[in-house]
This record gives structure tokens, sequence and C-alpha cells, in this order.
């Protein structure tokens, strides 16, 4: 699967029976046997994990631009009425 399909599916399972699931757990165990297992371990030891919350993150000063965003910025000030990327 994917890592959305992943963050909706542990949404779900946290609503319906408590259990807090780290991303990871669906890529290590990929077959839905072995997930079912983790699942049901977690529900025995009676773990609610609570995940720690995510940090925020110091502000840069600037933010590195990848090949792509500095490319669409690039095109975008060459001509910024442009529909290219629209």
């Amino acid at each position: 699967g994917n890592s959305i399909a992943a963050g909706q599916i542990a949404a779900a399972l946290r609503e319906r029976f408590g259990v807090e699931l780290e991303l990871r757990s669906f890529f290590d165990a990929p077959k839905l046997a072995a997930f079912a297992d983790h699942i049901d371990a977690l529900l025995r030891e009676g773990a609610k994990r609570a995940l720690p919350p995510i940090q925020r993150a110091a502000p840069a000063d600037r933010a590195t631009l990848s090949h792509a965003q500095e490319r669409l910025w690039f095109l975008w000030n060459l001509d910024p009425n442009g529909t290219a990327y629209m």
C-alpha cells in the first residue's frame, strides 16, 4: 500500500479500538494476518499507546527547495501569468 492509505487505516483503528499504531508497523507486517496478530498483541497487552506528539521544527531562515520546486519557481519567475502549471 501507500502511506496515505496506511494513515487512514491507522486513524480508523485508533477510533475503533483505541490502539495507536506507528505507520511503520504497516510495513513491518505487510501481510494482513501478521498485521492482525500485531493488533491483537497490542490489545492483549492493554496497550493504548500514545505516540509522542509531533514537535514543531524550528523555523529556518530559508527552506531548501527540491530540484522540481526550483524549476517551477524559475518558470514562474520567467512568466508569472503563464498557465503551464495551473
